[in-house]
């Protein structure tokens, strides 16, 4: 790869790790509030689905490295049969 073009895979490798972590968490946190609204059992579904949005996040994270990780392996192999 280019300098550059490896720069913006990085870039948007990043980015995308972020908004994973970050979209899953606040879903679970935001779930969590509704029920606890709903049902009136502060904090516990928030605390709960807040856990789950982490645990999910991590994993969403992990899936995105190892996939990049695949990809650029694969990448490096044809390179070297060529």
């Amino acid at each position: 790869m280019r300098k550059q073009t490896q720069f913006f895979y990085y870039l948007g490798l990043i980015i995308q790790l972020g908004l994973t972590f970050s979209i899953s968490t606040f879903i679970g946190l935001f779930v969590g509030i509704f029920l606890d609204k709903k049902l009136h059992t502060e904090p516990l579904f928030t605390i709960i689905f807040l856990v789950f949005g982490v645990i999910g996040g991590f994993m969403g994270a992990y899936k995105l490295i190892k996939e990049s990780s695949i990809l650029k392996n694969n990448a490096g192999d044809k390179k070297h049969l060529s």
